[in-house]
């Protein structure tokens, strides 16, 4: 009978494992079979090639895939059918993620329902039973470590997401952890894992790796807003599309026969992450909040001017008419302030005595991302507009009452802190005062509003001052 030699079997060997057979028991009894085959129709006086040829039609295109399949379906029924449901529920739990981000775009009812159902699925049953699918075909055990910490990073970093689109608080406390455990805890893992036992070329596979972790490093500086994270960003894109990408390429694609779709939808995947990556960094609207956080400086000095003639006439003609107006008014304006330290020290992640001092000094906002768990009540229990609104609605109530001056008064007071539901642009129905002036805003946007209202409260206080002063008549008395 013919033997086949040692270079002989590594050909069969290297092309069954290209074939994907994963399944480490059925991959040694399937290289036995062909060989047997092989050395079956060599025994008849044919050539290597041809016997691999012959026994290459009779298995099929995909006769190795389909042995492994059937083999895995006959092994375990639960497991048969684990795998069946996992694939149902990945595509019906995609296409809710998929209409749930289209009704959250058009603000459409229902949105937060199916996103928050979509993402349940996927964090908590598509995800899991991906990892342990993953886990038994490979069958190695070595490698567990891997599929756990995978199965913990993604959990975390999964359900961070759903937190973030919703809007719910600890977010932020979700997304450091998940991330850090992707980016310095897995990625490590795998190569030094599997460098060792690598088909692919050892460099290449580094290089992706490494590359992939530094865009993962400078998402997480950029979401802490450490410095440095634009140059994190711009290298580990740099380093993926020009270097990984070329010579996984040239190593590996171009020596094979046919265009392997994984790598197309390599490609894809690179392409849309890098993508999205840089557009973390390289903000379209960046110059727009640069805008804002010049408006709200100048609303401060010219806030302060207000102030300082305000005491001027406070101290000078001491009207006991303005002693409750001015009252609230310095408390609405410390509850502004409040806030504005609050987000100063979520946005930076300080102390309050260096929100502070942040503050003193005009610092700069650049963030992209909403306040709307910090200070929206439908989110937050204990939002800080909830008392903010009640005083600003008492405020008027006093201001009303104290200046006398038929309508100009109300209405000059009413445009300052109109509290009533209002509509947004063409949008269809109209938005309460919170959605109004805070939902989906930009730390920017809403440092300036409430810097504008400051300016507000200062203005109405000084009209008021001057009324009292000037127009006695114009007072109640």
């Amino acid at each position: 009978m013919w033997l086949l030699s040692e270079k002989q079997i590594a050909i069969v060997t290297k092309d069954v494992e290209n074939e994907g057979i994963n399944f480490s028991h059925l991959q040694t009894d399937l290289i036995d079979h062909v060989c047997c085959d092989i050395e079956m129709h060599m025994d008849q006086g044919i050539s290597f090639n041809e016997s691999y040829t012959i026994v290459k039609q009779e298995f099929g295109i995909k006769g190795l895939r389909q042995i492994q399949q059937d083999t895995l379906m006959l092994i375990d029924k639960n497991y048969r059918i684990m795998k069946k449901s996992m694939k149902i529920i990945g595509v019906l739990a995609l296409a809710l993620m998929a209409f749930g981000a289209l009704f959250k775009i058009m603000h459409w009812p229902l949105a937060g329902i199916m996103l928050a159902i979509s993402f349940v699925f996927v964090a908590f049953v598509f995800f899991p039973a991906l990892l342990y699918v993953m886990y038994r075909e490979v069958n190695k055990k070595k490698h567990a470590a891997s599929y756990i910490i995978a199965f913990v990073g993604g959990i975390i970093f999964i359900a961070s997401v759903l937190f973030k689109v919703m809007h719910w608080p600890g977010a932020q406390l979700l997304f450091m952890p998940g991330l850090a455990i992707l980016t310095f805890v897995l990625i490590p893992t795998i190569i030094i894992q599997r460098i060792g036992s690598l088909k692919m070329n050892k460099t290449v596979f580094v290089i992706g790796l490494i590359s992939l972790m530094v865009i993962l490093w400078g998402m997480l500086f950029k979401i802490m807003h450490w410095p440095g994270a634009w140059v994190l960003l711009v290298v580990g894109g740099t380093i993926l599309v020009l270097a990984f990408v070329p010579l996984f390429y040239v190593t590996e694609i171009r020596k094979s026969e046919k265009i392997r779709i994984d790598f197309l939808f390599g490609i894809v995947a690179i392409s849309y992450f890098t993508v999205f990556s840089f557009l973390l960094s390289f903000t379209a609207s960046s110059e727009i909040l640069i805008d804002f956080n010049y408006q709200d400086n100048s609303y401060r000095a010219t806030t302060n001017y207000l102030h300082e003639k305000n005491i001027f006439l406070l101290e000078t003609y001491k009207p006991e008419l303005a002693t409750q107006l001015i009252n609230m008014a310095d408390s609405i304006y410390n509850q502004l302030e409040d806030i504005k330290l609050q987000i100063i020290k979520d946005y930076y992640q300080t102390s309050l005595e260096n929100a502070v001092l942040l503050n003193e000094k005009n610092a700069t906002i650049y963030d992209q991302g909403d306040l709307n768990s910090l200070l929206l009540s439908k989110y937050n229990t204990n939002s800080p507009l909830v008392k903010l609104k009640k005083d600003i609605e008492g405020f008027c109530e006093i201001y009303k009452t104290v200046i006398v001056d038929s309508l100009s008064q109300e209405s000059f007071i009413d445009q300052l802190f109109s509290t009533e539901k209002r509509a947004i642009g063409k949008s269809v129905g109209l938005y309460n005062w919170e959605d109004y002036h805070f939902k989906d805003r930009q730390p920017a946007v809403v440092l300036s509003t409430l810097s504008f209202w400051q300016y507000n409260v200062r203005l109405a206080e000084n009209k008021a001052l001057l009324a009292i002063v000037n127009n006695p008549k114009k007072v109640k008395q």
